[in-house]
């Protein structure tokens, strides 16, 4: 991989909000800048004091009865702790790793406690796509780079149409995935449930776990009314085919389907920074949890 530093690629311009301002305003910041993520900072001395990202924000409004009351209430009540900065001098490869551990899709970076810059995850990727993909001889295509098959999850949450959104929220919630696929009685590929599309219709995607907290009329809601068309990856595409995909259709995740487009996995782009940092493969012992 070629050494690229952080530097060169963050991004310098930082648009922040302090923790005693109202989620009101993060919201407007977030929607005049196009920010999924903004970082919350409070006294000269301790600078960066949390993240606010789009998850964070969706799951307060829909956790309040009155949003009006939730947007008045500070920033701090929200924002995650921060996770463990970058420094700029770290390669891309470490903050491939960072992020695949985080799964936040955005690191701060810090030099003498001082923030200076951050960087997305789609940076990062799009650094790595031209980057050659290498891997077991076994696991290579016939130009020699990793197949997708090799980097998928096998097992992903599979339904049907006519089963309810509330179900498989509930799936999706007791797990820890953001994706379910949906596919015909002979494994075909439908499309694709992500927990936007679960937030956009019950809010809070938790609420599935406690189902007299979801209006009745949702309750019989099949999936089907609610699913998108899935951009889909070949199991023997190349990783880098992936990576090309989530970057340009601006996807989570991809259903990996073979010649007959039955469904055999799922890719994210974790998985995928957790291959080019050169983290274990799916089903070893040693590979940290992903929610594809």
């Amino acid at each position: 991989m070629v050494e690229i530093k952080v530097r060169e690629i963050m991004h310098r311009q930082v648009t922040t909000v302090g923790e005693d301002e109202n989620l009101g305003l993060a919201r407007q910041i977030m929607l005049w800048s196009g920010l999924r993520h903004l970082p919350v900072v409070g006294r000269p001395d301790s600078p960066v004091v949390g993240m606010l990202g789009e998850r964070e924000l969706l799951r307060a409004l829909a956790g309040s009865v009155d949003s009006a009351e939730a947007l008045g209430r500070p920033v701090r009540d929200f924002a995650l702790a921060p996770v463990d900065p970058i420094g700029p001098d770290a390669t891309i490869a470490e903050a491939a790793a960072a992020l695949a551990t985080s799964k936040v899709g955005c690191l701060l970076v810090l030099e003498q406690r001082q923030l200076v810059g951050t960087l997305m995850t789609a940076d990062v990727l799009a650094v790595l796509a031209p980057t050659p993909s290498t891997g077991p001889a076994a696991a290579r295509g016939a130009a020699g780079e990793v197949r997708v098959s090799a980097i998928m999850h096998p097992d992903p949450i599979a339904v049907r149409a006519h089963d309810t959104l509330l179900a498989t929220a509930a799936r999706m919630a007791k797990i820890g995935v953001r994706h379910a696929c949906v596919v015909d009685d002979a494994g075909g590929l439908l499309g694709i449930i992500s927990d936007r599309d679960v937030r956009r219709v019950l809010g809070d995607p938790q609420r599935a776990l406690a189902p007299s907290y979801v209006p009745e009329h949702l309750h019989r809601l099949p999936v089907g009314h609610v699913m998108s068309m899935a951009v889909v990856v070949d199991q023997d595409a190349s990783v880098r085919d992936a990576l090309a995909l989530l970057l340009s259709e601006q996807v989570g995740a991809l259903p990996v389907v073979d010649g007959w487009r039955k469904l055999r996995g799922i890719v994210s782009y974790v998985d995928v920074l957790q291959h080019f940092a050169g983290a274990p493969p799916p089903g070893d012992p040693t590979r940290p949890p992903v929610t594809p």
